[in-house]
């Protein structure tokens, strides 16, 4: 998004999730069946990786050489590239509106912090969620292993 804005490049207002993504297959144009191969490993040094399989959607073997990749690094930032996708591929397997959605929720949290009142009254009304449960956070852990964050919180309820 940062590249496209400061390039005046046209952004699609979509991504292939809608959400993180826990492992390549998830996203939605895996899953819609569009190839994954070859695909584009990038890090934030500028280094970047070409993978490319015999089966285009062999999303199992892109994810084994991926993790690999992304351990290799330390776990740090690492950014991948699918092919290009027609306009109707974009209709059938994008979630429309997600760079807008995570723009007005970050301003909402802004907006929160300055006003000094509550982020998460804020984001449900931009998320058009619903508040669950209030608790305080006592203890959090979080580690990279194999290429994966796992974590864990405590909050007791109040």
């Amino acid at each position: 998004m940062k590249v496209a804005s400061e390039a005046g490049i046209p952004l699609l207002n979509a991504d292939s999730c809608g959400r993180s993504v826990p492992t390549l297959g998830n996203i939605l144009t895996c899953v819609y069946r569009h190839p994954v191969s070859p695909l584009v490993y990038a890090s934030i040094y500028g280094e970047s990786v070409v993978i490319e399989t015999p089966d285009a959607c062999d999303t199992a073997t892109m994810e084994l050489i991926g993790r690999s990749i992304i351990v290799a690094y330390d776990n740090i930032l690492i950014a991948y590239c699918l092919l290009p996708l027609s306009k109707a591929d974009c209709k059938e397997c994008l979630v429309a509106g997600s760079a807008t959605s995570l723009q007005e929720t970050g301003k909402a949290l802004l907006r929160a912090k300055a006003e000094h009142t509550n982020p998460v009254e804020k984001v449900l009304k931009v998320l058009e969620g619903k508040f669950l449960c209030r608790g305080t956070v006592l203890e959090k852990e979080w580690v990279c292993r194999e290429g994966f964050d796992f974590g864990r919180t405590t909050v007791p309820f109040d």
